[in-house]
């Protein structure tokens, strides 16, 4: 009895350790499972992870993209995987480089990638495309090493792409800057404001306290402790020095602005003249400051001629060049101060265009240089219609063709704002847009390409039709088909319909409208191509002609008809069939079409029993 309970109570026992191992795994494997998860979503939030995707990225782009608007930022974000709330840096960006890579530049509070493809042996720092706000100065971040460089390219206040380059031991890497017209980025930027003059003047040995400055951000509020000043002045000589305060958000984006500061032997005879902006291209008058210092002053005379007794004096100029502007004290003495303004640049950009005129739009190409200047956008106009500027030089403008002539210019603008209207060289898929010569008409459900002549072939046809035709007097007009076909051609071009008459048309009295000339191209096919090509030019340039066409069912004789037309799907005479020609029967007056084929209508007609083969009548005005 003892042994059995025991045996129970050792089965219990072992159950619960079973029951309680298995938990334990169980609760092993779950931890296990957070675990991974967590890791994997660690994984997806860290850079490196963001950096293969933005590789992965770049390479679905094929050309350099630049976005000029709020919602275009946007839609980048959302390629690269993105949204505002995640990263809403205007520098975000996939650009294609000029040796086939790519590289994508994106940074912000949570990641910051900058993927660089130079072939060059030393790189730039930051991305080889800014995106800038207008009124944001463009604080240079140079090349990464400490190495002695030269830079050129010049940043301009207004919206517009432009470019710097950095040149080390012969090699070159250049930097896009896109200024951009957008309240919305100039908020990522932070604020930075002079305390006092933009201009001081200081007394030479003397000492000179700075100002201040004052620096502010949306999102880091006051940043003033943050500015960096660079100082370069020395009272003990006399000359312009300047202050240069640069301020970083926490973001990473740079605000910059200058102080000049003036150093003078004495207050009682000096004058100074500013002008701190001539590495900036500009298309506009510039302004010249003067000031005078000190009361021992009588005049100024300044580069035009004109005298003056201000003291602050604002001299505008025009053109570049050198500038001497005189200062007389009451003692007769005199100071010269010599200004050279090279910056204005009024010369506009040239290029050229060309359009072809399609049925449902206009392809518009351009092409255009601006020395020492980049090209910011094209505008296209069709006619009275115009886009807006774009940076492509290609455009696809919509636009139903009709048969008038097409206008179409471009207006290129470069990028400190000079631009240049062009007229384009235009042509046409179809030869007949524009061609003042030939109209369109319409004759059972088909469009035809018509001379566009004095009369028109309603008009004829009325007056002709079972009326002035042989059918009307067979028995008296018999034989007279080449009679009716001139006298017809004759009047529908160049005479008054109110005089044709059936007795005139029967008896080749048609010679007081037009005159006449045969010819015979021979009896081969390729005499018959030679035939098609002389009617097609005929209508091209506005005339009818008269065909030599077979006269029966059998089509064993021959009769005459005036050709009127071809279909508009025909862009060539070596295209031109019998089918696509539209001509008034001599027989009755009325409107037929030909065919090579069915034995119901007629055709050309070979005439080998004169000898002469094909022929055409052609006429002029008498």
């Amino acid at each position: 009895m003892y042994n059995e309970y025991v045996s129970e109570d050792y089965e219990s026992e072992s159950g619960n350790k079973k029951r309680f191992s298995f938990r334990i795994n169980k609760l092993l494997i779950i931890f296990l499972i957070i675990v991974v998860v967590i890791g994997v979503v660690i994984y997806l939030n860290t850079d490196s992870y963001f950096e293969s995707k933005m590789v992965r990225t770049a390479k679905k782009y094929v050309s350099e993209k630049y976005i000029s608007t709020d919602s275009e930022i946007y839609m980048t974000l959302q390629e690269l995987g993105l949204s505002r709330d995640k990263c809403d840096d205007i520098r975000s960006g996939v650009f294609f480089n000029k040796d086939g890579n790519y590289q994508a530049y994106l940074n912000c509070d949570k990641y910051q990638t900058d993927i660089m493809h130079n072939n060059a042996s030393f790189q730039l720092k930051g991305a080889e495309v800014f995106f800038l706000a207008k009124g944001v100065n463009f604080v240079d971040p140079g090349i990464v090493g400490d190495y002695e460089y030269k830079t050129d390219g010049i940043v301009g206040n207004e919206p517009g792409v432009y470019q710097k380059s950095y040149e080390f031991n012969g090699e070159i890497i250049n930097r896009k800057i896109v200024v951009i017209e957008n309240d919305y980025l100039r908020s990522f930027f932070p604020t930075i404001t002079l305390n006092g003059d933009r201009v001081v003047y200081v007394l030479k040995n003397m000492n000179y306290k700075d100002a201040g400055i004052k620096a502010y951000d949306t999102n880091d509020g006051d940043i003033t402790d943050k500015v960096v000043i660079d100082n370069n002045v020395n009272v003990n000589a006399s000359g312009e020095y300047y202050a240069k305060y640069t301020i970083t958000n926490s973001r990473g984006y740079s605000n910059m602005v200058e102080r000049t500061i003036v150093v003078v032997n004495n207050f009682s005879n000096t004058m100074v003249t500013t002008y701190k902006d001539n590495n900036n291209l500009t298309n506009s008058d510039v302004i010249i400051n003067i000031s005078i210092i000190g009361d021992n002053y009588e005049k100024v005379l300044l580069p035009n001629g004109e005298e003056t007794s201000q003291k602050e004096i604002s001299y505008p100029v025009k053109e570049n060049g050198v500038y001497n502007f005189i200062a007389f004290d009451n003692d007769g003495k005199k100071v010269i101060k010599t200004l050279a303004i090279n910056n204005i640049d009024k010369t506009p950009p040239t290029g050229m265009c060309t359009a072809m005129v399609y049925t449902n739009y206009v392809d518009i190409k351009a092409t255009s240089t601006s020395p020492n200047k980049t090209i910011s956008g094209y505008k296209y106009y069709v006619d009275d219609k115009a886009t807006d500027f774009y940076n492509t030089n290609t455009y696809k403008f919509s636009y139903t063709q009709t048969s008038e002539k097409v206008k179409v210019n471009v207006e290129i603008k470069d990028s400190i704002g000079n631009t240049n209207k062009m007229d384009c060289v235009v042509s046409y898929s179809d030869p007949t847009i524009g061609n003042n010569k030939v109209k369109y008409y319409k004759y059972n459900g088909v469009e035809y390409v018509i001379p566009n002549t004095k009369n028109t072939i309603d008009d004829l046809v009325r007056r002709t039709q079972n009326k002035i035709s042989q059918s009307a007097d067979s028995a008296e007009c018999g034989g007279k088909c080449l009679s009716f076909a001139i006298y017809h051609a004759g009047f529908l071009a160049y005479g008054n319909l109110n005089y044709m008459n059936l007795d005139d048309a029967c008896h080749y009295r048609y010679g007081s409208v037009v005159r006449a000339k045969s010819k015979y191209f021979g009896t081969s096919d390729a005499n018959r191509k030679e035939m098609f090509a002389a009617i097609y030019k005929e209508i091209f340039e506005g005339r009818p002609v008269v065909l030599q066409v077979t006269g029966t069912k059998a089509r064993n004789s021959r009769h005459f008809v005036t050709v009127v037309g071809y279909k508009r799907s025909i862009k060539s005479g070596s295209a031109l069939e019998e089918e696509d020609l539209l001509v008034v029967d001599s027989w009755n007056g009325g409107f037929k079409t030909l065919s090579r084929a069915d034995h119901s209508k007629r055709t050309c007609f070979n005439d080998t029993g004169r000898g002469g083969g094909y022929r055409l009548d052609f006429i002029s005005p008498r």
